[in-house]
């Protein structure tokens, strides 16, 4: 196991990371404890990659590409929906759209990474407007999802029929 502050009981981490400051605090415990390094939050203990090329290498290599079995969340999402889906299902679901997307075009990621971050900004605003108050995120997360394939969806539309008119 990798270094890493300590937390307190049962919550781990979780009281120092204070809103709005998610990223200098990520960074000041890399400057201390290296680009790898773990975090308790609450029972769960969280290995953080705090670098890019780190990140590239690791979810590159098989054994661990794929997602853990959340348990904090797993009761609210019953494992239902891509954002949940983890083991062999989320495997064969990762290899038919990392194929359709190619089929689709996306082979250049800017395209791809461009749409998925606008979706997760949205997202994030709509996380840090209601970060008080209590919220079944099901929903809200299943609708980020859907504007992603929404919009890739209707842009391969508009390019076929662009080709069409053509």
């Amino acid at each position: 196991m990798f270094v890493g502050p300590w937390g307190l009981p049962f919550l781990g981490y979780v009281p120092f990371i204070y809103d709005d400051y998610e990223l200098k605090t990520m960074n000041a415990l890399s400057e201390k404890y290296g680009k790898i390094f773990t975090l308790r939050l609450l029972n769960h203990d969280v290995v953080v990659l705090n670098d890019w090329e780190i990140v590239r290498e690791f979810f590159g290599r098989l054994e661990i590409s794929g997602r853990p079995d959340f348990r904090l969340i797993r009761p609210e999402s019953r494992e239902l929906g891509l954002a949940f889906v983890h083991g062999r299902s989320w495997h064969v679901n990762r290899r038919f759209t990392t194929r359709v997307f190619k089929e689709l075009g996306f082979g250049n990621n800017e395209a791809l990474d461009s749409i998925i971050q606008d979706s997760v900004i949205n997202f994030c605003q709509f996380l840090k407007e209601n970060r008080h108050r209590p919220q079944e995120l099901g929903h809200d997360l299943n609708i980020a999802v859907l504007s992603i394939i929404w919009t890739i969806i209707a842009e391969y539309a508009s390019e076929q029929e662009r080709n069409e008119q053509r």
